[in-house]
């Protein structure tokens, strides 16, 4: 019998990370016969997704860390429940989708699994996500380094001495979008009272210095 791998998220958000794991975890389902199984840290939108394709569990069911005597008690009545039944399920791998995940991977030494990150940061994003305790105890319990881009691996070796051989590249999987789906760029600046004429810069992502705004912002300009 194939032992199954679980993934794990940071959360469940609306975000570039998460929905390149949802799609990856969809192929899986469709290609393959790969088990596997789903673990949160935090909730989100799209738990209801994740839930369609495997069972999903969150590690923390409230958004706000719980502190002192608090912490300690909802430990004891949610987490070590959970632990065991991950235990149970005998896993044989954890893909972690995230460099920030470090305190719930040493939460989950009990599995004794390997341990692969999918990298998707640098780091400014490390900065702002995780600390420099939570990043270390990353990259002393990950075992093999996949990365969505070749920047991604140089940031490892560079900054981390990651040898080069612990890295392999997995681009990016982005949803498929539909043609017929796609607004007419006429009626998107009829919808917004734009004139026909003028040229219109447009931007994606999280509203951050790592997503470029001030340069969108002179863009613009």
């Amino acid at each position: 019998m194939k032992k199954k791998i679980l993934f794990v998220s940071h959360d469940a958000n609306r975000a570039g990370a998460q929905v390149q794991l949802l799609r990856l975890l969809t192929l899986l389902k469709e290609k393959t016969s790969i088990p596997f199984e789903i673990l949160l840290k935090y909730d989100g939108v799209l738990r209801p997704e994740f839930e369609q394709l495997a069972p999903t569990y969150v590690w923390h069911q409230h958004e706000a860390k719980p502190t002192g005597l608090l912490k300690k008690v909802y430990k004891k009545i949610t987490h070590k429940p959970l632990i065991k039944r991950l235990q149970d399920k005998q896993f044989g791998l954890i893909i972690s989708n995230t460099l920030t995940n470090g305190g719930l991977l040493a939460e989950l030494k009990p599995l004794h699994c390997p341990v692969i990150s999918y990298v998707h940061e640098l780091g400014h994003h490390l900065e702002m996500y995780t600390n420099e305790s939570e990043l270390q105890s990353t990259l002393q319990l990950t075992d093999f380094y996949m990365v969505c881009a070749n920047i991604a691996a140089d940031y490892l070796i560079h900054e981390y001495q990651i040898p080069a051989k612990k890295t392999r590249w997995l681009p990016s999987i982005l949803p498929n979008i539909k043609p017929e789906l796609l607004e007419n760029p006429i009626s998107v600046k009829q919808r917004f009272g734009i004139l026909s004429t003028n040229f219109v810069v447009g931007g994606i992502g999280t509203a951050d210095l790592r997503k470029g705004i001030d340069y969108f912002v002179e863009l613009a300009s």
